[in-house]
């Protein structure tokens, strides 16, 4: 059993990609009560985390979490980690195309991130280039676009 967290339907991406190569059951937990999590302060969104894990951990057991979030990667830190003990897999943009090749970069993503990505934060302290742009609205945008453009998530869903 895999367990998958994120506050909307854009963990449905995650868990496409994952049937791919697991063979596993997935129990999908959709945090709507604390949706979106880019707004929610960082002590509140670390102990909403902490909380779903450990329902996850309680209900379903699962061999490993996928945070399938960008906010809720970024708040994870070793500390909790180690704690859990149930390894944690989190999603986080790779950001290869980006250098210091005097064009201008933007990074849009929620606030949670742009403030507690240690590679956005490593990316705006070493190259002048890269901007970035929170987007209050960014979690309820990308659900409301997989609802309504992507059926195959919401099979996933109705699973």
């Amino acid at each position: 059993m895999i367990g998958v967290i994120d506050s909307g339907l854009g963990g449905a991406n995650v868990i496409n990609e994952c049937i791919k190569f697991y063979n596993e059951d997935f129990v999908y937990l959709i945090d709507n009560k604390n949706c979106p999590y880019g707004n929610l302060s960082y002590d509140r969104l670390k102990n909403v985390l902490e909380q779903n894990i450990a329902y996850l951990l309680k209900n379903y057991d699962p061999d490993f979490i996928i945070l399938a979030c960008n906010t809720l990667s970024a708040i994870v830190d070793f500390d909790m980690e180690l704690k859990i003990k149930t390894p944690i897999l989190k999603t986080n943009p790779s950001f290869l195309g980006i250098k210091d090749d005097g064009e201008n970069y933007l990074i849009f993503a929620t606030k949670n991130t742009i403030e507690n990505n240690k590679k956005i934060k490593w990316l705006k302290l070493n190259y002048k280039n890269v901007k970035t742009l929170y987007i209050k609205g960014l979690p309820k945008l990308i659900d409301d676009y997989l609802v309504y453009k992507n059926e195959k998530n919401k099979n996933i869903i109705n699973k």
